[in-house]
């Protein structure tokens, strides 16, 4: 009991490896403990050492790990790994996770089948997670008689606009008859998605020609500049959320760059930040631009590049082949994998990772450096 405690004082703290030591030691003592093994995975995968996580965690699941979290965090550790083969299999306990949201009508699940009929993909998570897996639309388009995509409010005509969608719903509205259903996170399952076969065509999200021209013309007066769009926090009731989202100071840092124009497509509760740092003159807020998904995207199309944390948004400058360069905190989330600079998901994407837990002025000393680099 007394390593698993400081086991999990130092997860608590941040120091995983540490703390994934001092689990080894109560495992040692109690091999048989469930919740011992899960601790110490999660520790190991928290530390981004999800190889040596899966063997704990499964253990965790043979052992029934009471806490019920063994089996999701297994998913999520193979995934990181590349282990996509058992990933995609395993992520299916998410349903049945005490966080997850119920799957939707689960006797009409898709097996991935053929169907003469309708096919309803629902998002199921974040709307990052929404860009990111209606790239599958156009493949399950090839295997039903019509698809219609379960959607986020505000990201109705921009998904209208993906390959293999014939009508878009917003989430909470009854859908009209279908023959299928399918949660979006679902489709590499199906799809027997590996690193070597992840569909990569890129852009599949694009904003009306009306909505790109209209912000070309806005964005005029700054052709001799690099427009740079910046993000700095996500989701606040994120479970990662202090971990990914970015002090806005560190931004200021990139006008230090000669020939740089800063625009924010920051929205929510965090985008005062800017305001309150007294150089709001010198910074973009596209914010009152950008009601609906399909304004940020046209935002976007104006831009020589994008600078986010780990959001919504650098989803949306990657699946519309936008360079992006998505800062990421050292557990970052399964998607980007380990150690990787770039993204089999978004070949636009440069990643720049802490190197050490809650490091972001690191980070940023590269990225600045990176920025200087351009032509």
């Amino acid at each position: 009991m007394q390593w698993s405690n400081i086991g999990i004082t130092l997860r608590d703290l941040d120091r995983f490896d540490e703390g994934a030591q001092a689990m080894a030691q109560a495992c040692a003592l109690a091999p048989e403990n469930a919740k011992y093994a899960f601790r110490q995975g999660h520790c190991l995968l928290k530390a981004m050492r999800p190889a040596e996580a899966v063997p704990c965690l499964d253990r965790a699941v043979t052992l029934q790990d009471p806490e019920g979290d063994a089996a999701l965090t297994l998913a999520l550790a193979l995934l990181t790994d590349g282990q996509f083969e058992r990933g995609w299999d395993a992520y299916e306990a998410r349903w049945k996770h005490k966080t997850s949201i119920a799957e939707p009508w689960p006797e009409k699940r898709w097996d991935g089948r053929p169907i003469e009929g309708t096919l309803l993909l629902s998002a199921e998570q974040g709307l990052g997670d929404t860009i990111h897996f209606v790239r599958y639309a156009a493949m399950a388009r090839k295997r039903c008689s019509r698809l219609v995509l379960r959607t986020h409010k505000g990201s109705e005509s921009l998904m209208r606009r993906v390959a293999g969608v014939d009508a878009v719903i917003v989430r909470g509205e009854t859908p009209p008859p279908f023959d299928a259903v399918l949660g979006l996170l679902s489709l590499p399952r199906v799809f027997g998605t590996r690193l070597a076969t992840i569909p990569a065509d890129i852009p599949y999200i694009a904003p009306g020609e009306e909505a790109r021209e209209q912000v070309q013309k806005l964005f005029a007066p700054l052709q001799s500049l690099k427009k740079v769009g910046i993000v700095w926090a996500g989701n606040p009731k994120h479970s990662e959320d202090r971990r990914r989202s970015i002090p806005f100071a560190k931004f200021l840092e990139l006008l230090a760059v000669p020939g740089t124009a800063l625009i924010s497509l920051q929205k929510g509760p965090r985008v005062t930040e800017a305001a309150e740092s007294g150089v709001v003159g010198l910074i973009s807020d596209m914010q009152r631009r950008m009601e609906t998904l399909e304004d940020t995207a046209a935002q976007i199309s104006g831009l020589d590049l994008v600078i986010a944390c780990d959001t919504a948004v650098a989803h949306l400058a990657g699946a519309m082949g936008k360079p992006v360069w998505i800062l990421l905190s050292h557990t970052a989330d399964w998607r980007w994998l380990t150690q990787r600079e770039d993204s089999p998901w978004y070949p636009s994407a440069r990643l720049f990772r802490q190197s050490t837990p809650g490091d972001w002025d690191e980070v940023f000393a590269r990225v600045v450096a990176a920025l200087k680099a351009l032509p």
